[in-house]
């Protein structure tokens, strides 16, 4: 019986290597990442807000909260709203 895609895997003896992701639990951050995680404590915020809170100007405020959400630092909700993710 069939439980699961590494089921079929196995079944055909493909060599596949398996990858756990872990997210580590200690965070080095960078001085940008930690005044975001910061400014947004635990609280959400609008992108104008945080771009007035830093006094970054937008780009470089947009490209570090990029940055942030793709190491799962924070979550970008709908409207241009950001929150803290750890």
């Amino acid at each position: 019986m069939l439980e699961s895609a590494t089921d079929i895997i196995k079944g055909l003896n493909w060599d596949i290597k398996e990858k756990a992701m872990q997210q580590s639990m200690f965070l080095e951050l960078s001085k940008s990442e930690q005044k975001i995680i910061d400014l947004l404590s635990d609280n959400e915020m609008h992108i104008d807000v945080i771009v007035e809170g830093l006094s970054w100007g937008f780009s470089k405020v947009a490209n570090e909260l990029l940055q942030a959400e793709f190491k799962g630092l924070i979550l970008s909700l709908p409207g241009k709203i950001y929150k803290k993710n750890i």
